[in-house]
């Protein structure tokens, strides 16, 4: 009587398909950041943090403002505690908004701590220099992208750059149609939407140079 035929399991054959596929150069290695990025990007996730918190704060307090008909003055968000400071407002306000101007001063503290950080970066870093000289890219975003890129030789051309932070089109192709979609939005949310905002930045500038050239 022949003995059966061992099966293998779903999960084994796909470990040696796997296996057989890396031996072959079918898969690139995953790539690993440096330590300087990653340490980097953890400094500037926990500076965009603090001021996306602090915009929280201030939010509150106008919107406890209007509620009793009081109006700011316009400013930056650094100097709105010493603003609201001007205003004579009545004790239960005052109460009301005391604790979160304590955390505002704290948190102005430690966003100029994290800004220095980023002043001695720029220094020390050619390629942030040089990515800062570019009209509407500041230090933010030129550190930023930097730190996400790491190592530029891993990507072939610019398309690749591209696409690795979700900024080419979907697509949607069957036999002989080929059908774009929106951009893929794969990759770092963060670093999209900075170069977004420096693109709108861009096509803003040259579109006031054009209509001021045809005024002139």
């Amino acid at each position: 009587m022949r003995r059966a035929a061992k099966r293998s399991r779903p999960s084994e054959r796909d470990a040696r398909a796997l296996c057989e596929a890396g031996r072959l150069g079918e898969y690139r290695k995953a790539h690993r950041s440096s330590d300087r990025q990653r340490h980097i990007r953890a400094e500037l996730a926990v500076r965009e943090t603090m001021v996306t918190t602090r915009t929280k704060y201030i939010v509150l307090i106008k919107s406890l403002f209007s509620r009793e008909g009081w109006r700011l003055m316009g400013g930056s968000s650094e100097s709105f505690v010493e603003r609201v400071k001007l205003l004579q407002l009545s004790p239960e306000l005052q109460s009301e908004i005391e604790p979160l101007l304590i955390l505002l001063k704290a948190l102005n503290e430690q966003i100029k701590a994290a800004d220095r950080k980023l002043e001695e970066l720029v220094e020390t870093d050619e390629t942030v220099k040089r990515l800062i000289s570019v009209p509407g890219v500041g230090k933010v975003t030129a550190t930023a992208f930097v730190a996400a890129i790491d190592e530029i030789q891993r990507f072939a051309d610019a398309k690749q750059v591209s696409s690795y932070f979700g900024l080419v089109p979907r697509e949607f192709s069957s036999g002989e149609k080929q059908l774009g979609g929106h951009i893929s939005k794969t990759g770092s949310r963060r670093i999209r939407s900075l170069l977004v905002e420096v693109g709108w930045g861009i096509i803003n500038r040259e579109s006031h140079a054009l209509t001021k050239s045809l005024r002139d």
